[in-house]
């Protein structure tokens, strides 16, 4: 029995919509409305309130590592001028640890100082104009800036900032950082130990007028990021590149790697795919490196024009020549936001959050998990109506990102922000999931096609087992649906060797009833019918 699937994403309501055509022996067609499949359901691990009125609140979450700690804490932007800090683990406290007075938006920048923790970096108010403000983490944190960078010539750096590593190879980490107020160049400093608060370099979109470009690396979302997409051991840098829509060109991201020979031109321009349109002037505005989504051992980035009617997500997958200047695949997600997730499955590879935080009533948080077989299909979505949220809410899922392991139990957890009818701000927080630990048992051979057998018994009481085919190393998922498309359990979702393989699925616990077997790899869907008795 084959099981052939049109998805059509409501972005409204959050749910996938399947039109699944399971050709049996009556020749019955069944239509299944189901919410997305997902390996297990997120537990949600608690609530930060905003301690004032105030809807901002949220709107930017970053996680700060600290060394010889087993969890992350969070930065919140308060929305207020303020940045507040809360401590994780175990028993994670719902108050702010410390606050920030006198900052804005605050900016992922690791470790800048060499001492192994990570450090706070926030655009920050200084005699009248806002600098990139920078407290060193550790046991010693407090309040008081610990360096702040950017030319007096300049009413702001630091909206956002990235961390580059060593990108030229003096031996210095690097911190690279937008400029305004004429968002037209992205400024890299040199600090570790002794940071010198001058320039190194600037980047500039050479040759371009400033009369047809809108921003270059300038979003508060983030229009930079850095990763090592050739492999050669040294962060690169992503530069996105938007335009005015009347300058009728589409947007672009300008790519310079790292090495002892980085300079200020850009080794890879790369233009969004297709015929002008207005809105395509704006891809560029979200550039993200989520890490390694493929597992082919280079990092990879996402390019999309988050917020405006261009819709389309385009991965960028890096090789030991770097990035493609074409896409490996694009998907339309009607998203804000996105950003990187870290491995909130477990299954070894890194994901993507997205969201869309509506002003309005509704909105939705969409996870995206990596893998060999990743396509466009978000793997989880929590909307309004799918969790106990306020009755009114608005700006749902704003800030949407990955927080590390924020409560010291070894799985990585997500966060996002939203409001309530009294404009009150709340952060939550979810954990991801683990694997389900199952048995695979390799049975010899090199098959020529991915195949899934019947279960044997079938019909069967408590335990079945499961044979399939993988005629390649490819990720492989094994879901248990129910008649409603609901899912019971996933028995694999992990890379497999080529060859012959069977799992047992135990359904102690299910009631009687029809189920479905279904297996999904290299963008093939192979269905089985089971039926329980007990």
């Amino acid at each position: 029995m084959r099981f052939h699937m049109i998805c059509e994403f409501d972005a409204t309501q959050g749910k996938w919509y399947r039109a699944a055509a399971l050709l049996c022996g009556l020749g019955m067609i069944m239509c299944l409305g189901v919410e997305s499949a997902q390996a297990a359901t997120p537990r949600r691990i608690g609530i930060i309130h905003s301690d004032t009125v105030n809807s901002l609140f949220g709107r930017t979450i970053v996680p700060l590592r600290r060394e010889g700690t087993n969890h992350s804490d969070l930065i919140i932007l308060n929305g207020r001028r303020a940045n507040y800090l809360y401590r994780g683990g175990i028993n994670f406290d719902t108050l702010p640890y410390l606050r920030f007075d006198s900052t804005w938006y605050p900016s992922e920048i690791g470790d800048v100082n060499g001492d192994g923790f990570d450090d706070i970096g926030v655009d920050g108010l200084f005699q009248g104009k806002e600098k990139l403000t920078i407290y060193y983490g550790g046991d010693m944190l407090d309040t008081v800036p610990d360096l702040r960078l950017g030319l007096d010539t300049l009413v702001a750096t630091g909206i956002p900032a990235v961390n580059c590593g060593d990108i030229d190879g003096d031996g210095r980490i690097d911190l690279a950082s937008s400029t305004v107020p004429a968002y037209d160049r992205v400024s890299i400093f040199s600090l570790g130990p002794v940071p010198d608060t001058v320039q190194k370099y600037m980047l500039r979109p050479i040759g371009i007028s400033p009369t047809v470009y809108a921003c270059f690396g300038q979003t508060d979302a983030g229009g930079i990021a850095a990763g090592d997409f050739n492999g050669d051991g040294r962060r690169d840098l992503a530069v996105g590149l938007t335009f005015r829509a009347q300058a009728y060109r589409n947007g672009e991201v300008w790519v310079y790697y790292g090495g002892s020979d980085f300079d200020t031109v850009p080794d890879l321009r790369i233009v969004r795919p297709g015929q002008n349109q207005d809105y395509y002037a704006m891809f560029g505005s979200q550039v993200v490196c989520p890490g390694d989504l493929n597992g082919d051992g280079y990092d990879d980035l996402v390019v999309a024009a988050a917020p405006s009617p261009d819709s389309t997500v385009f991965i960028y997958y890096g090789g030991a020549h770097g990035l493609d200047s074409l896409p490996g695949f694009s998907f339309y997600a009607h998203v804000s936001e996105i950003r990187a997730a870290g491995d909130l499955n477990g299954d070894g590879y890194a994901d993507i959050i997205m969201s869309y935080p509506s002003p309005y009533v509704g909105g939705y948080v969409a996870l995206y998990y990596g893998g060999p077989a990743m396509t466009g299909r978000p793997d989880l979505i929590i909307n309004p109506s799918s969790d106990s949220f306020p009755s009114y809410t608005a700006g749902f899922g704003r800030g949407a990102t990955g927080v590390g392991d924020f409560d010291g139990d070894s799985i990585n957890d997500f966060a996002f922000a939203l409001y309530d009818s009294d404009t009150r701000g709340h952060v939550y927080i979810y954990s991801g999931t683990r694997p389900t630990e199952v048995e695979v048992r390799p049975e010899g051979g090199e098959p020529r096609e991915n195949t899934l057998e019947s279960n044997t018994p079938n019909p069967f009481n408590a335990t079945t087992r499961i044979q399939f085919s993988v005629m390649r190393r490819t990720k492989v998922r094994i879901e248990i649906i129910d008649i409603l498309g609901r899912t019971m359990s996933v028995l694999i979702d992990r890379p497999l060797d080529v060859g012959r393989y069977s799992v047992d699925w135990n359904a102690d616990g299910k009631p009687s009833g029809v189920y479905f077997c279904v297996l999904e790899t290299d963008g093939m869907r192979l269905v089985r019918k089971m039926v329980l008795l007990k």
